[in-house]
């Protein structure tokens, strides 16, 4: 069962345990304290099962990955390098046919561009609510108000005098009432009273309504040239809009849209009900577009780059608002890329550095078992194997990404790979020569030369 101090709190509280006891923290807050200490035999199972199959399967993710990526950057650089130099930019004032890769920054026409039911997804947006509008595309979030739950959970791990770990779990529930762009089930809270809060339960999203649509048109030219459905998508729907017309039981509220017609109850003294449904709309800008890729026919579409060494299949092709120059376009491209390459090596780094852990993770389980100091050896052993796994998988990322590079761009590979294997073999070379404390040499006082 759940625990309440005093019914009708704004803000309920309580938590959970295996065993539980009750301690009041304040007039409206409850603790509930899980003393049971973790199987020291499950922890250690469960650590031998990561070590010996989940740690290899993290290992050959982390170095495929890691290959992968350094891969995908050098033909990414390859693609956006060779797009430099053979891109045309194109003027808006003259009609040009480039049949090749083009540049151009040019404004969207808006001939052409009235909200029909050619425009796919147009149909759902009718049945809900029709509206007139001419734009590019169009964007609708619709939100519902209704009451939604939060939960604040923390854990805390103390340790007990005979050197095991308890952990204290606490939940905190606060209830608002909000929009939401998605339906809350209000007969899932889990916090105690949450209809005293509420007040009642969140009405059914109604049928028909979706929560959010966006539609493009079938057909839109920037200048002189229509762009292809990809193209079409890529245009930003960012800039709230105001249809010029659109059903009566909807009120407008500065940018916003709201009726009363799916309310559970109507409104009291101001005070808006459970049901009270919010849309909002968002279009593009008028402001020019810059367009980069494959011109034909006055038709637009993403340029494929000529094949490389071990890159093939690889294309360019870019909108973006406002007026960009050659130089800065590519320069972003450029960004864009080491930005998810970075993103990607760190992800990868740190499969490897969890798994290489993860296998010498049960050293730090068995110390547990010791008496009295098991708590504390346990996480210094964590300590050091942590800071220690992080030697090989550095070895293992810098030799993967150097063999790549090598292969694809030795140049720039080779000298990082002659680095790494430099510093591990002089690492080898260090603790080969090392002699153990307090030990003498083998061949000193033998008497010979």
């Amino acid at each position: 069962s759940r625990f309440n101090s005093e019914p009708g709190t704004p803000f309920p509280t309580a938590a959970i345990g295996a065993h539980r006891s009750c301690a009041m923290l304040g007039s409206n807050q409850l603790r509930e304290v899980s003393s049971d200490a973790p199987s020291k035999c499950g922890a250690l199972a469960n650590s031998i099962f990561c070590s010996v199959c989940i740690a290899p399967l993290m290992i050959l993710m982390g170095l495929y990955l890691t290959g992968w990526n350094e891969k995908h950057t050098v033909c990414s650089m390859h693609a956006i390098d060779d797009g430099y130099a053979a891109v045309s930019e194109v003027e808006c004032s003259r009609s040009a046919t480039v049949n090749g890769l083009a540049l151009f920054a040019c404004p969207i026409e808006k001939e052409g561009l009235q909200l029909t039911d050619s425009w796919t997804g147009a149909d759902q947006l009718a049945s809900f609510m029709p509206v007139k509008y001419e734009g590019a595309g169009l964007r609708v979030e619709v939100s519902m108000f209704q009451c939604v739950e939060r939960v604040n959970q923390r854990t805390e791990t103390r340790t007990n005098n005979d050197g095991s770990k308890s952990t204290v779990t606490i939940e905190d529930y606060t209830y608002s009432k909000e929009y939401a762009s998605s339906y809350v089930d209000s007969t899932k809270f889990r916090g105690p009273n949450s209809m005293q809060q509420c007040g009642t339960s969140n009405p059914q999203w109604p049928v028909g309504v979706p929560s959010t649509a966006t539609v493009y048109a079938p057909v839109v030219k920037v200048g002189e040239y229509s762009l292809s459905k990809e193209y079409i998508e890529m245009i930003p729907l960012a800039t709230p809009v105001a249809p010029t017309k659109i059903a009566s039981h909807w009120k407008k509220v500065g940018m916003e849209y709201h009726s009363s017609q799916y309310e559970m109850n109507q409104q009291k003294h101001g005070v808006l009900a459970l049901g009270e449904m919010k849309v909002m709309f968002y279009g593009n800008s008028w402001d020019p577009v810059t367009v980069l890729g494959h011109e034909k026919g006055k038709s637009i579409s993403k340029w494929h780059a000529p094949a490389a060494w071990l890159c093939s299949g690889f294309s360019l092709g870019s909108l973006r608002t406002g007026a960009l120059d050659k130089k800065v376009l590519f320069k972003t491209l450029h960004e864009e890329n080491a930005v998810m390459t970075n993103l990607l090596r760190v992800v990868a780094f740190c499969l490897l550095w969890g798994a290489f852990f993860s296998l010498v993770a049960p050293l730090g389980v068995l110390a547990d078992f010791m008496p009295f100091i098991g708590g504390c050896l346990s996480d210094m052993i964590d300590c050091a194997m942590c800071c220690a796994a992080c030697a090989p998988a550095t070895a293992c990322f810098c030799v993967i990404a150097g063999v790549v590079w090598v292969v694809m761009r030795p140049l720039i590979g080779g000298p990082m790979l002659f680095i790494t294997i430099a510093i591990i073999g002089f690492m080898g070379y260090m603790r080969s020569i090392r002699a153990p404390a307090g030990s003498e040499p083998l061949n000193k006082g033998n008497g010979q030369e």
